[in-house]
């Protein structure tokens, strides 16, 4: 995995990330709109370090998956910085936290109220786009 910070996310999830996680705190203090990639700005938000990042990861296949399940999608979040969510901002930190690489997919799943398991199985491309992107990065 090569060295960036790349979040793409329901407006409501970007304000709340931008806040809590320290990785995107600090590495990606613009929202920027994806429409340039061919994503829609209304639904989504790209928070993202650097720029040809964004341009690799947000290929065909993964814009035609944000465009159909742009309801289920919440959140995908690549990083090498991932150190968990910012102290709060009176606590001062004993060492620099540790930092790992990470994936994270935060889907919108059905209610569990839901009795159609064709609905959740319907869903079965976005677990595919997990297994995708992790051969990709």
């Amino acid at each position: 995995m090569d060295s960036y910070v790349f979040c793409i996310a329901s407006k409501k999830s970007a304000q709340r990330l931008a806040k809590e996680m320290n990785d995107i705190n600090t590495f990606c203090p613009e929202k920027k709109s994806p429409e340039k990639y061919g994503v829609m700005g209304d639904k989504f938000v790209l928070l993202n370090e650097i720029g040809e990042a964004a341009g690799v990861l947000l290929d065909a296949k993964v814009i035609s998956l944000l465009k159909k399940y742009e309801e289920c999608i919440d959140f995908i979040h690549f990083t090498d910085q991932y150190s968990g969510y910012r102290l709060a901002e009176d606590t001062q930190p004993i060492k620099l936290p540790d930092v790992k690489r990470m994936l994270i997919f935060a889907f919108n799943f059905p209610s569990n109220s839901s009795k159609n398991l064709d609905e959740i199985e319907s869903m079965k491309p976005l677990l595919q786009l997990v297994f995708y992107s992790i051969d990709k990065v």
